[in-house]
């Protein structure tokens, strides 16, 4: 509790909230990793197995424009001898794309024709929200509350009551999707399962009320 002036006496309360609601879109990073004597060989079975799978994806109904390169790399192969030397065994092209999903329950059908048609890596399957605001709203209602029923607290311990807000302060908390997993999967004949769990949006705030006497 500050003590402003004579007249102004105030406190400030942080506060926090969350608001949780169902993923609407997603993200899928995949591609393959090809492994060959040669730099050119690496390049060249890359391209046609990299050709496949993105054929693949599209196929089950993605956009193109939601299709795009996010890592692409070639470099050698080093291989560890028992004898503790090393030496280069090939040359590893790698080459991923990342995929936006417009709905989520289609995640596993885009997984497994990807992986169909050669992808040997899945990196992350992210969920998240296309427009958050009104899981942010929500989630500074939220915030404003907890600062509130702490600040009643606080000043009702202090012999005390809240008066008028004299200033809200927004922190810099935002949306939290569930954590990327991360996987190297093999294609299979099974159905991928995937969970699309739910997404929190989290807020803070710093509120500052000017405090009054006790009516009585």
């Amino acid at each position: 509790m500050d003590e402003r002036s004579t007249h102004h006496r105030t406190l400030t309360v942080s506060g926090r909230g969350r608001a949780s609601r169902p993923p609407d879109e997603a993200e899928i990073t995949l591609g393959v990793d090809i492994v060959r004597p040669t730099a050119t060989e690496a390049r060249d079975a890359a391209a046609s197995a990299m050709s496949r799978v993105i054929a693949a994806v599209l196929d089950q109904g993605v956009a193109a424009d939601d299709a795009r390169t996010s890592d692409l790399s070639l470099g050698p192969e080093i291989e560890y001898l028992p004898d503790g030397t090393m030496r280069r065994a090939g040359f590893r092209l790698t080459n991923r794309i990342s995929v936006r999903v417009a709905r989520p329950d289609e995640v596993a059908a885009i997984l497994d024709a990807a992986l169909e048609a050669g992808a040997t890596a899945v990196e992350a399957v992210r969920f998240g929200l296309a427009d958050e605001r009104d899981a942010r709203g929500a989630a500074l209602a939220a915030a404003v509350e907890d600062a509130r029923a702490g600040g009643e607290v606080l000043a009702r311990a202090a012999g005390t009551t809240l008066g008028p807000v004299r200033s809200i302060r927004e922190g810099s908390d935002g949306a939290a999707p569930p954590s990327p997993r991360y996987a190297v999967m093999e294609a299979r004949a099974a159905d991928t399962p995937v969970l699309a769990g739910t997404t929190e949006t989290h807020a803070s705030v710093q509120v500052t009320w000017d405090l009054t006497d006790p009516v009585g």
